[in-house]
């Protein structure tokens, strides 16, 4: 329950962002356009002389970004990563033995803590990571303490 409560709370909260026509003057433009290019080419011309961005940047979320966003409007995919980032946090605290409550209060408290993440726009990887590593860390967790019995 607290779960649903935390998604609901995040998708009437951001669901103004879905309703802003011009994209934000953030770092945001840029993921929208390395989204685009990812698919095509390793080199991004756009920016000076170009850059070899892959090399040096985390490719994984915008590798999502490009397969979803040609389905589903950039906007909603934003709103969508951003309104369902709950669910790994609970998901997570529930394998690391949590609660219900515990986990669906640390749920509810993740806005709280990355206001500032979401408000600054750190971008795509940040969004993803936040998302995955919770599940991750519990998973590795777990494989330790089973394999020191």
């Amino acid at each position: 329950m607290c779960l649903l409560t935390a998604i609901a709370f995040n998708a009437v909260w951001l669901w103004p962002e879905t309703l802003i026509e011009q994209i934000p003057v953030n770092d945001l433009t840029f993921h929208i356009q390395a989204s685009r290019v990812i698919l095509h080419e390793s080199w991004l011309s756009a920016y000076s002389l170009g850059f070899p961005l892959w090399r040096v940047y985390p490719p994984l979320p915008h590798f999502f970004a490009a397969l979803l966003t040609p389905i589903i409007p950039w906007p909603v995919f934003y709103f969508s990563l951003l309104a369902l980032l709950p669910a790994p946090i609970y998901y997570g605290a529930r394998l690391l033995g949590m609660s219900r409550f515990a986990s669906g209060l640390a749920s509810l408290l993740i806005l709280a803590i990355s206001e500032e993440v979401i408000s600054a726009a750190m971008g795509l990887a940040t969004e993803l990571s936040s998302g995955v590593a919770p599940v991750s860390i519990a998973i590795s967790w777990h494989w330790s303490s089973c394999s020191q019995r």
